[in-house]
């Protein structure tokens, strides 16, 4: 995933749903945790965030994709083969090799094989990052390792995955009477990385994460984005209103509420003048122009020129040369010069990513290729 959750302090959310519209996803909003997985339909939404075109540490493809069968949950490959018979009470996408499934109230992993080689004992699981995953066991979240060992039990009201060798973490506190949660990061050991606390984080991406601060209150409250690099250090100050992670050296950024794109120094690369952006991915980001829900999006590239016209209701970023988006209420796919190569049919549907599609029609899932070709009709 490119752009990595949001850990808050103060009033919070305890956990975001992982089914949201393309829609939202394209706003780069700041108001989810870290989303862990899961029901089976969510986790084939997960597709929703990003590609799923990922490498376990053996360089093996994650070309597994979680599907619905007589009421269980097994795995395809991207030619819709059952690979894996469905016989769980829920399955999620593959990460680094490994499936989470869930059998009776608990989840475990399993292999490309289907063989379960993590018993299934958490309450809640996440996808593996870093060789690591958020596992959920009682009221507390900790890190197991590939072998199902806990690796770091650090007590945590809040957990993200790792990337680059960190994560932000939370605990929840009692300050003053009202609840608030404590944010840091922490490393592969469990170990805190630096001393330095800021009162929102998101992920590592390029060498630098997206933090937030605030102070005041009332009328005296102030809110800011800027980026860290991995000693703490701010460097991007928090001048922003909402920041997208950094892809392919650019972020996309808000300042006087329009959004614009800097490079990893802090220089604004594109002034501000979009209503709306999603972040860099293949070389184009979603915008909109017009604000609202009268608005409509479009795609400019790295230095800021619109090069599809806005014209869509929604739309998300770039994976495998498509992207989703949204027109006349239904969703479908564009390829880099805007035309519309699968046609919006869809209800709602997933970025592409090792070669397929999610897409959900009258509620049920299946599995598109870049053709548009049902490899898995929308069944259950």
């Amino acid at each position: 995933m490119k752009q990595g959750e949001v850990c808050w302090s103060g009033a919070v959310d305890p956990v975001a749903s992982a089914v949201s519209s393309a829609e939202a996803r394209t706003r780069a909003k700041t108001a989810s945790l870290p989303t862990r997985l899961m029901t089976a339909v969510c986790l084939a939404l997960a597709l929703f965030y990003c590609s799923i075109a990922r490498a376990d540490e053996t360089g093996a493809s994650d070309a597994l994709f979680p599907v619905q069968q007589g009421g269980k949950w097994g795995y395809i490959d991207q030619t819709g083969k059952v690979v894996v018979t469905p016989t769980f009470a829920a399955a999620a996408l593959f990460s680094e090799g490994l499936g989470a499934v869930r059998v009776g109230d608990k989840w475990g992993y399993v292999d490309a094989s289907g063989t379960i080689v993590i018993q299934p004992r958490f309450d809640e699981c996440g996808s593996f990052s870093d060789g690591l995953v958020q596992v959920h066991i009682g009221d507390k979240w900790a890190y197991a390792d590939r072998t199902g060992k806990l690796a770091i039990e650090g007590d945590f009201s809040e957990t993200s995955d790792f990337t680059e060798g960190l994560a932000p973490v939370g605990r929840y506190k009692m300050a003053g009477g009202a609840p608030s949660i404590e944010l840091w990061y922490i490393d592969k050991q469990g170990k805190r990385a630096f001393a330095a606390t800021y009162s929102g984080l998101r992920n590592f991406y390029q060498g630098l994460a997206a933090v937030f601060v605030t102070s005041g209150t009332g009328e005296n409250f102030k809110f800011g984005a800027g980026f860290i690099d991995k000693t703490g250090r701010m460097v991007i100050p928090p001048r922003f209103e909402e920041v997208t992670g950094f892809n392919e050296g650019l972020a996309t950024v808000s300042l006087g509420g329009k959004w614009g794109a800097i490079d990893q120094t802090g220089k604004m690369i594109i002034e501000p003048r979009y209503d709306a952006a999603g972040q860099f991915a293949d070389g184009l980001a979603a915008v909109q122009t017009g604000g609202g829900e009268a608005g409509k999006w479009g795609f400019m590239d790295r230095i800021g020129t619109i090069v599809i016209q806005p014209q869509f209701d929604s739309a998300a970023g770039f994976t495998e040369g498509l992207a989703a988006v949204k027109m006349g209420g239904k969703y479908g796919f564009v390829d880099k010069t805007g035309k519309v190569v699968i046609a919006c049919q869809f209800d709602d549907c997933g970025s592409f990513g090792d070669g397929l599609a999610a897409v959900m029609v009258g509620g049920k899932i299946g599995y598109i290729d870049h053709t548009g070709k049902y490899v898995w009709e929308p069944r259950e």
